[in-house]
């Protein structure tokens, strides 16, 4: 393994009875644990990717390697350009650990399966032997992953945590700080915590000590720095949209959204006859769901998979994983999801890369700091809720000249926050001693 300095390794961590007290309770929901696997994998028929590994059955690796853990399917893309930067650097290579459908989908199809694992159940016996049997030369969680067992293995034998594009939600500040006295020597385990901006920095400053916690930039920026020219020319070809078509793409889209979304579609279509939605629910298990719903609303719908579907569409069901960044190309106006409704909103960032009109609602608060930079940019439209969405649509798709400025602005925008990939890899690099 290669050598690391012991002055990265954290030196704190949950104190001893309390996390003896954590491992006892865990066991004792361990019965309800495996019921929920039996439960979604034999009732539900649902597929359960690499469920042996949960509980520590993974194959011995024998060469060194960075670890990178995501949850939800935007953490594991960032991982995954974290990970292309940091093999890149320092030729080291990089196995990577999700514990959801849609991260085991995306990891399966970029990267080679032995590089993909489940991540252990947080228990002495389960994160025991993922480091027994991977044995990392170091972990790297991203944005707020924090298990307090993985944390304790990890310490006990001298392999160094890292938190990569790191950021506390302003929803959960509160409770970090009435539990600070847990939070505290987690955080403090970690030998470098690498923040979004100043302001997150700020926020982990009140749990960690300040030579651990940097600024290195939002990793989002950068995960359409090399996007695929064949997946956009195969998606165009495959779609083959007519010229005159005007194309609005609502991405990361729940159910309230999406009636209203297509209620201001429906109206849209009588002033402008050619417009097309493209929908992207935000997780996969509504895909049905959201095709009965627009189905019953009278439209000519289709949906992504579908081989033998009517050309001539009124809507576009993108079901598959992964797309959506591609799929954003082609608009000619673009609404980020989880903004009507107060859930924090999304990634504005994906239209912003191809430089398409961006549109979004006003509960952006997971996205503070990214938004703050558009609207000072006026490089995004924000919207007060469902009843202005008709309108702000209708203005922005009777005038091309509007389109084009919005859009320039925001690939503007966008331009000037790229790089953190590589200033956050270079840092881990320089702390383990790798570059």
């Amino acid at each position: 393994m290669a050598r690391i300095p012991n002055s990265t390794v954290g030196r704190t961590g949950l104190p001893a009875a309390l996390r003896l007290l954590y491992n006892l309770l865990f066991l004792l929901c361990l019965p309800l644990v495996c019921g929920y696997y039996l439960l979604a994998s034999v009732i539900k028929s649902r597929r359960i990717y690499r469920v042996k590994e949960r509980f520590g059955r993974y194959r011995p690796r024998a060469t060194d390697a960075w670890h990178i853990h995501g949850v939800s399917l935007g953490e594991v893309m960032l991982a995954l350009r974290l990970g292309q930067e940091l093999e890149r650097a320092t030729g080291i290579p990089v196995v990577y650990t999700t514990t959801t459908d849609t991260g085991f989908q995306y990891l399966l199809a970029h990267c080679p399966a032995a590089q993909v694992h489940a991540f252990p159940l947080d228990n002495v016996l389960f994160a025991g032997a993922f480091f027994r049997r991977l044995k990392p030369m170091a972990c790297i969680m991203m944005e707020t992953e924090i298990w307090p067992e993985f944390i304790s293995q990890a310490q006990r034998r001298g392999v160094p945590l890292f938190l990569a594009n790191a950021r506390l939600s302003q929803r959960s500040l509160p409770r970090y700080r009435r539990l600070g006295f847990l939070f505290r020597p987690l955080l403090n385990a970690f030998a470098g915590i690498y923040t979004q901006t100043e302001q997150e920095k700020d926020k982990f400053l009140a749990f960690a000590d300040p030579d651990r916690v940097q600024v290195t930039g939002n990793l989002k920026y950068d995960l359409m720095d090399s996007p695929d020219s064949n997946k956009l020319d195969a998606l165009k070809q495959q779609l083959d949209l007519p010229a005159d078509s005007l194309v609005l793409v609502a991405g990361s889209t729940f159910a309230a959204e999406e009636q209203a979304i297509c209620s201001a579609f429906g109206r849209l279509k009588a002033s402008f006859p050619r417009l097309r939605l493209v929908l992207a629910p935000r997780h996969a298990h509504r895909f049905d769901e959201v095709h009965q719903y627009v189905r019953g609303l009278g439209f000519t719908v289709t949906r992504r998979k579908q081989e033998s579907g009517p050309r001539d569409w009124d809507i576009m069901l993108l079901d598959t994983i992964g797309e959506l960044r591609y799929v954003y190309a082609l608009a000619d106006v673009a609404f980020v999801g989880g903004s009507l409704i107060p859930l924090g909103g999304h990634n504005i960032l994906e239209p912003a890369f191809w430089g398409r009109p961006v549109l979004t609602g006003p509960y952006y608060f997971n996205f503070k700091e990214i938004m703050a930079d558009f609207v000072a940019a006026r490089a995004v439209c924000v919207v007060s809720g469902a009843d202005t969405l008709h309108p702000a649509l209708a203005d922005l798709l009777a005038s091309a000249d509007r389109r084009l400025e919005l859009g320039q602005r925001a690939r503007q925008c966008f331009l000037k926050g790229r790089g953190a990939a590589g200033r956050t890899a270079a840092a881990i690099g320089q702390s383990c001693g790798t570059v």
